[in-house]
């Protein structure tokens, strides 16, 4: 499941935040083939991957307003 992911060299880094509110919730790590999103839930933070626990953590937070990706 993370074969794309351990070893492999980070290409990128962006924080997701809600456009117009300068906190960001959310980090996506890219990597050549695969990516890491790490966002806040209920229980803490829960982390998707392209093979793993797919669960659209994104899309729960649309409600909030456009989502920005900012390179860092």
């Amino acid at each position: 499941m993370f074969e794309c992911i351990v070893g492999s060299e980070i290409i990128g880094i962006e924080l997701i935040s809600v456009k117009d509110i300068q906190f960001p919730f959310g980090v996506k790590i890219h990597f050549k083939d695969d990516f890491i999103i790490t966002t806040p839930n209920s229980d803490g933070n829960t982390v998707e991957t392209k093979a793993y626990n797919i669960n659209g953590s994104i899309e729960k937070f649309k409600y909030l307003g456009n989502l920005v990706y900012t390179k860092v």
